[in-house]
């Protein structure tokens, strides 16, 4: 069973470079915004990920973003 943390680091993975808001992050997974919040909480403080304030690939509004790489 894949959980939700793998799921959404896949996924932000596989968009690299592009980037997506939590919103459209979660549509793309099939999650909740609030599970991708509390996954990207998991992935922040275990992994290699941070949150950056840049333009969504997806949507186009400028808002906090999923990112991965260690953060500035």
């Amino acid at each position: 069973m894949v959980t939700a943390a793998e799921q959404v680091a896949r996924a932000v993975l596989q968009n690299s470079p592009f980037v997506r808001c939590f919103e459209c992050l979660s549509r793309q997974v099939g999650l909740l915004d609030r599970a991708v919040r509390e996954a990207a909480q998991v992935m922040i403080v275990r992994d290699d990920f941070h949150v950056a304030r840049r333009v969504c690939y997806t949507c186009g509004r400028t808002d906090d973003v999923l990112v991965s790489g260690k953060g500035p």
